[in-house]
Formats: structure tokens, C-alpha cells, sequence
């Protein structure tokens, strides 16, 4: 972003006032202003393979450029603000590593097999973002060896969980305090604000530079903290009005009076098409007797939607806005992951949540016997 690319330019001239006429920064300056460039030095490759990069937002970039003699250099050619997030690749991913690409002269220096370990110079986000990603670490691995050896059913686990969670939010906080211009503080916020909420979310997100806050990221957490209602059990539910796969406007509201699953999923999503024969079987076994399923979908390919739909056999209401996880129903509900769901009795209140399986038939038995 132009904030941090002024930081860099008042770091190498100290004193000088950070927004300066192009035409009174010096040479060498000017080119790093102008373009971003990696330089790479990679080692254990045959001459001839193909190192990949790779972005998915704020814009998509697919390149790859060919090794010689250990050494590549590649230019991106994107008209977007910079820092860009972006990762560096072979072609099946084996080896990997993203890193924060800024308009630089920056070096990129690794080997076969261990490209988590590469060395990024000339990057001040990367650099910001690699300190925060090692401080957090023994929480995160902590956390998915309790997870893959224990699991999350014993209490105390689930207490050491939540503390390990509160360490990393704390150390969020702390880079976003000391960070607060730095396109990695909304990064870091854009990737959590749905699973942290927006209590936790939004004094983070007030810390944030105005440029920031206006910034990719930064959007779309402002739009999360506007529409999020931190719907609870026990809360009345609050209404979805969006287009079903026949383009006409459907509401939640419609079907008030009934038991309605509402269910997040999209066509994408393995669990959620693995779950589908079950809703399937529960929606034949209860429907006539006042079930219903609201399906809202975080697809963005109307085709893959309906297909899905009519692969699965998934015959309730179905709607989306076909623009992903940036959903509206999904942040006014707070919905960080799919497959997610809520359960709403007759009278509109939420009675249950992400219920799945065996808790789901035993539920909806209770309530239908």
C-alpha cells in the first residue's frame, strides 16, 4: 500500500518528510517506487524447472518463470497496490512459501524441499509479518497437536485451547498497536474477524490506519462489522432476502412458522456435500410435518451451484449472491467456516447450532416425536 511505501522511503532518508514530489526523490528511489522485482536464488532444482507465483486477492495473479543456473527473476505485471501477498511455488506445491511482495528490488533465497525456510530480503511487510508468524507459532502447533492427538471433547483441553487462542488474538493486538499502517495488522484481521467476532474484532479494527481501514482488507472487515448481528441461542432469527438459482428473491422470513435448519454450504465445500445425504434423508423424513431446510450458498459460480443442487438432490430453498464468502447473510451471521448451521423453532427463535449428524437426528427427533 502507498503508506508503507512511504514509511520505506523516510526510512532510508531520515528526516525527510515522507510525502515528497516524486520529482525531488533521488534515482535509485524512483525505480523502487516503479516496480516490483524479485530476484532469486534457489538451489537443488534441475536447469529448466518452473517456479510458480500465485495470488487469489486483492488480485489474481498465475506467472511462472523458468530456473537458470540456480537464479530467476521475475516481474510482476499487475497494475495494483502494493504490498501484495503472494506465494511462490513448484508446479504440485510441494515446495511453498508466500512472502509480501513490495515495488523493490527484493531477493528470494532457497532450496529444493525447503522453501518454508527461504530467506526474503528487501520486503519490510514480509519482514513485519515473518516476526508475528514465529511468535505465534508454538501456540498454532500446540493447538493442532492437542487437536490430531486428543481431540477438542475433554474440558480441559478445550480450556487450553481457548487460552492459546486468547495468546494469539493478544499478539495480533499487540502488532496491530505497533503496526497500525502496515498492510499485514489488516491481513492479520481480514483472516480472524469472522472467528474472533465483532467485539473482539471491532477495537482492532479501530486501531487500524484510516488507509487501512479503506483499504482491501480493510473493506471487507468494515462490511462484517456493519452487517453482523452476534446472533445467539436464544435470539430470534434475523431475516435473508437473496436469489435462488431461478433469479427470483426469496425470504427466510417466508417460511416462518415451520422448524427451519438454515444452513450455510456451498458446492465447493467437501464437508458440506458430505453432510448433504443426510439432510437429504431428514428433509423426505420431516418435512410434511412442518421441516424445512434454508439453504444460503457461498458460491460465486452460478453453474457449480446449481449443479450441486442437482446432483445432491438438495429440493428446499436454495439462495446466494454469488460472491463467495463475502455473502451477506454470512456476516450478518457471523459465519467463519462451512459447513455451518442454525436451528429455528416455530415461533423464530434459535434453538440450536451447527448441529451435525447423529446430534441433528437426534435433535430434530425430539422436536418431531
Amino acid at each position: 500500500m502507498k503508506t508503507l511505501l512511504l514509511i520505506l522511503v523516510s526510512y532510508f532518508i531520515p528526516g525527510m518528510n515522507p510525502i515528497i514530489p516524486k520529482s525531488k526523490v533521488p534515482a535509485f528511489l524512483r525505480v523502487v517506487q516503479n516496480r516490483a522485482e524479485i530476484l532469486g536464488t534457489v538451489t537443488g532444482f534441475e536447469d529448466g524447472t518452473w517456479i510458480y507465483f500465485s495470488a487469489d486477492f486483492p488480485v489474481k495473479i498465475f506467472d511462472s518463470i523458468k530456473i537458470r543456473n540456480n537464479k530467476f527473476k521475475y516481474i510482476p505485471l499487475v497494475d495494483e497496490e502494493y504490498p501484495i501477498n503472494l506465494m511462490v511455488h513448484t508446479k504440485d506445491y510441494r515446495d511453498n512459501k508466500r512472502i509480501w511482495i513490495e515495488k523493490n528490488r527484493m531477493e528470494f533465497i532457497g532450496e529444493k524441499g525447503a522453501f518454508q525456510k527461504s530467506i526474503v530480503k528487501n520486503s519490510t511487510t514480509h519482514a513485519i509479518h515473518e516476526k508475528f508468524e514465529k511468535r505465534i507459532e508454538p501456540y498454532l502447533y500446540e493447538i493442532d497437536s492437542l487437536r490430531r492427538n486428543v481431540g477438542t471433547d475433554d474440558p480441559a483441553v478445550q480450556l487450553r485451547i481457548t487460552s492459546l487462542d486468547s495468546s494469539i488474538y493478544h499478539e495480533s493486538a499487540t502488532l496491530i498497536a505497533a503496526y497500525p499502517q502496515s498492510v499485514v495488522s489488516s491481513y492479520i484481521l481480514f483472516n480472524n474477524h469472522r472467528s474472533w467476532g465483532k467485539t473482539k474484532s471491532r477495537p482492532l479494527f479501530d486501531l487500524l490506519s484510516e488507509e487501512n481501514k479503506k483499504g482491501h482488507y480493510g473493506s471487507f472487515i468494515d462490511k462484517f462489522l456493519t452487517l453482523n448481528k452476534e446472533i445467539n441461542i436464544g435470539d430470534r432469527f434475523t431475516d435473508i432476502r437473496q436469489l435462488t438459482p431461478d433469479g427470483k428473491q426469496l425470504s427466510l422470513s417466508n417460511y416462518e412458522g415451520k422448524v427451519i435448519l438454515l444452513e450455510f454450504w456451498a458446492s465447493w465445500c467437501g464437508p458440506c456435500r458430505k453432510e448433504n445425504p443426510l439432510l437429504v434423508k431428514l428433509y423426505h423424513q420431516y418435512h410434511a410435518s412442518g421441516f424445512e431446510i434454508f439453504g444460503v450458498s457461498a458460491d460465486a459460480d452460478k453453474l457449480n451451484w446449481i449443479q450441486a443442487i442437482e446432483s445432491d438432490q438438495l429440493y428446499w430453498p436454495q439462495v446466494s449472491e454469488l460472491n463467495g464468502g463475502n455473502n451477506s447473510a454470512m456476516l450478518t451471521y457471523g459465519i467463519a467456516e462451512i459447513p455451518f448451521n442454525y436451528l429455528i423453532d416455530k415461533d423464530g427463535k434459535i434453538i440450536a447450532k451447527n448441529l451435525r449428524g447423529a446430534a441433528l437426528e437426534k435433535k430434530l427427533n425430539q422436536i418431531f416425536r
